[in-house]
Formats: C-alpha cells, structure tokens, sequence
C-alpha cells in the first residue's frame, strides 16, 4: 500500500531552525495492519530520534518542516509494497534549546507601548536626563546622554551590580525621539560582546488627551549569535515589560 505524502505540519512551522534536539511523535492508523513486529518498534505512538532517523539534528541549523518531512518520506518509501500503518497525525518537540521562526511571531522585534498620566515634556526629561533615567532603569551613568557619544555606567538592580552598562546614543529629537544601540543581555563579563552587531532601542513618544503614549521598540535580534539569540530575546522581552512598570511609577511619583 503506497503512504501519502505528508502535507504541511498542521501548525505551520514556517523557516524553523534547530541547534540542539528535535524529538517527533507520530501516531499511525492501527486499523491498517502492519508487518510482524514492526508497530511496536518503529511505529509507536511516541517514535524518537532513531526510527526517524534525525541524526545530525543536534548539531547545525535544519529546516523543522524538510527535516520532519523528510523522515517521513524515507519511512514511506521504506513502506511501498508492504500494507504499513498509515500516518495520520503528527506532533513535534523541542528539547532543550531551540531558536524558531514561528508564522505571527516577530523574534527580532520587541515592542512596549504604555499610556503615562504626564505631559509630554515630563516624561522626556524621565528618559533623556541620565540621573533619572538611571533612578527608573536601575543603572548609575557617568555622564549625560550625548548623540553620537557612548554611555557608561554599571547596573544598580539587585543581583546584577557586576554588569557594566554601555550604550551609544544614536537620536534626541526633543519630545519626539531618544534611541541608543546595545548589545542585549550582556552580562557575562567573560565574554567580550564587542564584535556582536547591537540591537536598536528607541522611545517614542506621542501626546494624547490623558497624558503621553509611550513606545519602546528593541530590534535587530536576527544579527545576535545563533546560541544566546532566543535568550537575550526572552530576558529584554521580561526587562522591557518591567521597565514600563518602573516609567510609570517614575512619573507619577515625580510630577
């Protein structure tokens, strides 16, 4: 009995790209018989790296959707002739750390937006003036923030005191625009992030009738090594959310 070709993976793993494990489960229609001694071993509900044949899956960059596909033709042109059981449903599973591309999921771009109760012009001087942007953001800077210059300074926030800070501000467009480059979740002081390609992080801000729309975008992500990437995504993603909550008391503390 000829297996069909498998269609597109229901979720739609679209450009999918792994760095360690990927394990898949297929489940087969029992109704089909299949030949002696085979279904418990190659056909189980829960079929592992082996009966598929995922070697070299640990190491290097693979499409998810060519490689599962993949399996699953061998396995079918390993069936033609024999009445095997017929694939019906797929599942897969990232183990340990794996950096993906899911449709309707932006990993290169992080963005905040807050509505502060403060003018416009409060809530500039919250970002733009280094001693209070350091009181919100939990950094002490040496210096004011100056277009084309670096920033330094070290992290005030509990546990992470031996992280240094370093920026190069990039845009001030008064009541409009501040933005810097950094490299994101540098905090291993082992390693020297200087030959990385730094994210953008840029604060917009917009006037409403309550207050100050406040954006915060950080992109660039997709220029981060492969094996920190989806980290540095997942910790300023957390960093960002927490650092709007921190604006917000900010200003509202400090009129």
């Amino acid at each position: 009995m000829r297996v069909p070709r498998m269609q597109a993976l229901p979720w739609q793993i679209a450009g999918s790209t792994l760095t360690r494990l990927l394990q898949c489960s297929i489940r087969f229609d029992s109704t089909v018989p299949d030949r002696p001694g085979n279904l418990a071993r190659d056909y189980s509900p829960e079929v592992g790296i082996a009966p598929l044949n995922f070697r070299g899956a640990a190491t290097g960059d693979l499409s998810a959707s060519r490689l599962v596909s993949g399996a699953i033709l061998r396995r079918a042109a390993a069936c033609r002739g024999h009445k095997c059981n017929q694939p019906v449903a797929i599942r897969v599973q990232f183990r340990y750390y794996a950096t993906w591309r899911l449709r309707n999921v932006d990993t290169n771009h992080i963005e905040k937006r807050i509505e502060l109760k403060a003018p416009v012009s409060r809530v500039w001087r919250a970002l733009t003036d280094y001693r209070e942007f350091g009181e919100w953001f939990r950094v002490k800077l040496d210096g004011p923030f100056v277009p084309g210059q670096v920033s330094r300074g070290h992290i005030t926030y509990p546990g992470y005191e031996h992280v240094k800070w370093e920026a190069v501000v990039q845009k001030m467009e008064p009541e409009r625009l501040f933005s810097f480059t950094w490299h994101p979740y540098a905090i291993d002081a082992k390693t020297d992030y200087s030959k990385e390609t730094p994210t953008v992080v840029e604060f917009r801000l917009e006037k409403t009738p309550n207050g100050t729309l406040l954006i915060v975008t950080e992109s660039g992500f997709d220029k981060i090594p492969g094996d920190r990437r989806m980290e540095a995504f997942r910790m300023n993603d957390r960093g960002w959310t927490e650092q709007m909550k921190n604006i917000e008391s900010h200003v509202a503390q400090r009129p």
